[in-house]
């Protein structure tokens, strides 16, 4: 998976592709399948994204199921809204690491739940993480709850050293960073 994320950073969507593919054909997990539907849908291909969309969810719902990975991806994505909150609870009821009370703060933020959102932002921050995706949800957050300086800052962590640490998220959060 490593050289794939390496050609999709670099912009060459369809050399990350072809890498996906052919690990996808090996080992049909439901990141792949979701990376996949990401790197379709940048290089406009719609139908074809929300193939493997769907494959990931299924994959996360029912195969190997993951609540939290599927409630992650479903918040990311702007898919079955209601669902991600519901799995990110239910979630955040056995446990409260990191990327589960983050997967809820975005799944709240997507939902318009801000207040909620932040509140699970900063558990999901409570470890100082370095992960960059947290750090972005925890940015976009902090911004809609008016605390730019703060949203700033997270961003500026989230994207220092890497502008394209994922497919996803990077490019929100450093058009976030143009915003402020």
């Amino acid at each position: 998976m490593g050289s794939a994320r390496v050609k999709a950073a670099r912009g060459d969507y369809a050399g990350a592709l072809e890498t996906y593919l052919e690990l996808l054909k090996r080992s049909p997990q439901p990141l792949i399948a979701a990376r996949v539907g990401e790197l379709y849908e940048q290089l406009g291909k719609k139908g074809d994204a929300e193939k493997y969309y769907a494959l990931a969810e299924n994959g996360w719902r029912y195969d190997t199921p993951e609540p939290t990975l599927l409630a992650a991806f479903l918040a990311a994505h702007d898919r079955k809204l209601p669902d991600a909150v519901k799995l990110a609870e239910d979630a955040a009821k056995r446990r409260r690491d990191i990327f589960t009370m983050d997967a809820l703060a975005w799944s709240y933020f997507r939902s318009g739940r801000i207040a909620e959102a932040a509140k699970a932002s900063a558990e999901a921050l409570r470890t100082q993480t370095r992960d960059r995706t947290i750090l972005y949800h925890a940015a976009a957050i902090a911004q809609a709850t008016g605390d730019r300086r703060s949203a700033r800052a997270l961003l500026e962590r989230s994207l220092t050293g890497n502008e394209t640490f994922d497919l996803a998220s990077a490019p929100a959060a450093r058009a976030l960073r143009e915003s402020l």
